[in-house]
């Protein structure tokens, strides 16, 4: 009879059997982490105004939140397996192509705009922002990325653009010299025919201007009162409400009439009064002969 001690062959098995086990352990935790991380991920997918897009290294989209669906009428699934390029509309092209070429390059990008159309037709103005994704060893995975809905951004900034391009319009149009002022006192907008009263500093009456650097700068009187003036028309603009006339040292006469506007600034309007002023001189004249 052969009696052999598997006492260490048994340690060993055993040894192995536990080794095994704390691997399988530690699969399952980081596995059940892996699982959680994920969900969490989903849930703020679907909490989150945006919507979340994912694409695999073939820069094909491999996942979409529900938000995309709600936000701008695209079923997620439509879209998997598909590139930015198959997605935008013909006039997007050039930006698209610029697009994909840093895609290519691996360089995160931010706030990239062009248009998508859902399924019942409407356009939708897009923005999405996305960054690279590695691997610990370097290797490209692909992107992950958010995307928002602009499209009544966009709208609301061409409707404000129109209502701008309406209003200088319609300022440019008054024979009066119009010129508004923001709450630090610092020149909106004015027209040509407040240029035209001052033609000396035309070039100057640009946004940002502020009223006393106007007033210096428009001021063509005598030098010695100079001082006198600004203080005066400075205190006169800063407490609006009174009808000012002012003569210009070419003999023209203005009428300036300010008021404060309720969103804060100020507005005012400039007459040429030069004719009611010659016949008010003739008839004071006439009066004393």
């Amino acid at each position: 009879v052969l009696v052999h001690d598997i006492t260490r062959q048994k340690q060993s098995e055993q040894a192995l059997q536990r080794a095994r086990d704390e691997m399988h352990a530690e699969v399952e935790l980081h596995t059940r982490a892996l699982r959680d991380s994920e969900k969490r991920f989903r849930d703020l997918a679907e909490a989150t105004s945006d919507w979340i897009w994912e694409m695999g290294p073939d820069l094909r989209f491999t996942y979409f939140s529900g938000r995309l669906f709600e936000s701008i009428g695209i079923p997620p699934d439509t879209l998997i397996g598909r590139t930015r390029r198959e997605l935008a509309v013909p006039e997007n092209r050039a930006a698209v192509e610029r697009h994909m070429a840093d895609l290519e390059a691996r360089r995160p990008f931010r706030d990239l705009r062009y248009t998508v159309r859902s399924p019942d037709g409407r356009r939708h103005q897009v923005k999405i922002s996305g960054r690279p994704v590695f691997d610990d060893d370097g290797s490209f995975r692909g992107y992950r990325g958010t995307g928002l809905d602009i499209t009544d951004q966009v709208d609301m900034e061409a409707r404000a653009a129109t209502l701008q391009q309406q209003l200088a319009v319609a300022v440019n149009s008054m024979s009066d010299g119009f010129v508004l002022w923001d709450a630090e006192d610092r020149l909106v907008l004015c027209n040509d025919s407040l240029r035209t009263f001052f033609p000396a500093v035309a070039e100057d009456l640009r946004p940002g201007l502020s009223f006393e650097a106007f007033a210096e700068r428009t001021y063509d009187g005598d030098p010695d009162g100079r001082d006198s003036f600004l203080a005066e028309r400075l205190r006169q603009h800063r407490d609006p409400g009174l009808v000012l006339e002012r003569q210009k040292s070419d003999g023209r006469w203005l009428m300036i009439a300010e008021r404060r506007i309720p969103v804060g600034g100020i507005v005012g309007t400039y007459t040429d009064i030069t004719e009611r002023k010659r016949r008010e001189t003739a008839l004071l004249d006439g009066q004393q002969r």
